[in-house]
């Protein structure tokens, strides 16, 4: 409204309408609620490689040698875990940071809105420490041995066991809601045959 405010006359609408707040519009919720559950699988995700790496490092330092023999044999999956989540979680953080930025405007840009500064202080730890693209082929390689040891009838064990499931096929759903197995399927179903190609 205010770009389109003519100054040089008395405002109709009266000197106290102020400008609409971005949350006021739907696709702007959309958008900022979208980052912000985003926000909250990022930490769920978090909390469990905390766990993961908690349960790696005790039995490393506590653990009897058969136990450690059997967490070294983790370690792979631990590295792959970490890569996978480091390269999700950048990504998307720094896509939701930008759009969120591009939800606010002109806005957006200025330093007091709090979201310009956000781009910049994100760039640097999402490529500190190992780069996305380097990060990627690594889990890549993982998962790529992972179908090697299985085309080879050796076990596969973690989270890669969805590797053993056979092809899903054509799937016919009439509705979503209630169905958060039946989606884990399919998503086990497609990764699955991606790396497997």
């Amino acid at each position: 409204r205010q770009g389109f405010k003519d100054t040089t006359i008395d405002d109709p609408m009266g000197s106290n309408v102020g400008e609409n707040v971005v949350m006021d519009y739907k696709v702007h919720q959309y958008r900022t609620f979208k980052a912000l559950a985003l926000a909250y699988c990022f930490l769920w995700s978090s909390r469990y490689v905390t766990a993961y790496l908690g349960r790696i490092q005790n039995t490393v330092t506590m653990g009897t040698d058969k136990e450690r023999d059997a967490a070294a044999e983790e370690l792979p999956e631990l590295h792959a875990t970490l890569c996978g989540l480091k390269v999700w979680s950048t990504l998307w953080a720094h896509t939701s940071i930008e759009d969120c930025r591009k939800a606010c405007g002109g806005q957006g840009y200025l330093r007091s809105s709090g979201v310009c500064d956000l781009t910049a202080e994100f760039a640097e730890p999402a490529t500190v420490e190992g780069e996305q693209v380097i990060m990627s082929l690594q889990v890549a390689r993982f998962l790529i041995k992972a179908v090697g040891e299985l085309a080879a009838g050796r076990p596969v064990v973690g989270s890669v066991e969805y590797l053993k499931d056979a092809n899903l096929g054509p799937v016919r759903v009439e509705s979503w809601r209630g169905q958060t197995d039946r989606l884990v399927e399919l998503m086990k179903d497609r990764a699955s045959r991606t790396a497997k190609k």
